[in-house]
């Protein structure tokens, strides 16, 4: 007899609204926390948070507000920047919703999954990093708007793109290798009776 494992993201029932809403405040404030307390560049939680967040979510908008409303929150206490720019970090930090999102919708379970977490993760800061370095070169005075300006910006963005597949790695397997833990102890296999019927 064969038993078919039952994960959160099987179930076709909708999560409660109140506990997505409670998922979504406790990631405001881990956002708003690692800006404040982590000083390393580009070593922050907010795209693996965003990755995690499309796999987990079942209401994808909610999950896109709170990293927005995070990172909002973040800056109004760090600072804010040019406007243009801001958009671009902002839009290149909700992308990795939609890699969750795939996620999701694919087996996951083993080393394929492992895999494509790392792959995504490891996509989600390239992104980052040729968006926002083509806005700072486009949207800021840091850099001449030639093609030696834009080879400059590209060249002083690697440590920042080091910083950020660390980053992406390192939380990416916390949070994805933690929602793994938990459902091993879940589903850890109970006591079985078996039923005897007397002919």
């Amino acid at each position: 007899m064969s038993i078919k494992r039952k994960t959160m993201n099987d179930s076709k029932s909708p999560r409660p609204l109140f506990q997505e809403c409670l998922l979504a405040a406790s990631i405001i404030l881990v956002i708003v926390a690692s800006r404040l307390v982590i000083d390393l560049p580009n070593f922050k939680p907010v795209m693996a948070i965003a990755l995690f967040s499309g796999f987990l979510f079942q209401r994808q908008a909610l999950a896109a507000f709170a990293i927005a409303f995070g990172m909002l929150a973040a800056d109004s206490l760090v600072g804010f920047y040019e406007w243009q720019l801001a958009i671009v970090v902002y839009a290149a930090l909700l992308t990795p919703i939609l890699g969750g999102w795939i996620l999701r919708r694919r087996n996951n379970h083993g080393y394929k999954f492992a895999t494509g977490v790392l792959g995504l993760s490891s996509l989600a800061a390239i992104n980052f990093y040729v968006l926002t370095t083509l806005a700072v070169w486009g949207f800021t005075s840091w850099y001449p708007t030639t093609w030696v300006g834009l080879g400059s910006a590209f060249a002083m963005g690697l440590p920042f793109l080091k910083w950020t597949l660390l980053g992406n790695t390192v939380f990416s397997a916390v949070l994805f290798g933690g929602w793994a833990l938990t459902q091993q102890i879940n589903f850890l296999p109970a006591k079985q009776t078996v039923k005897v019927t007397k002919r």
